[in-house]
């Protein structure tokens, strides 16, 4: 499976990535991708 999106979703994607693979079965293959985005060290 595969969860990603650019600029505010790549953000997303991120944050979620975890809670996404945890509803999958532990045998499925799960890649998260921000394509794009600009995210400061705060």
């Amino acid at each position: 499976a595969l969860l990603s999106g650019c600029s505010a979703g790549g953000l997303s994607a991120i944050l979620h990535c975890d809670d996404f693979a945890s509803l999958l079965p532990e045998t499925t293959t799960v890649k998260c991708l921000s394509d794009g985005g600009f995210f400061l060290d705060a």
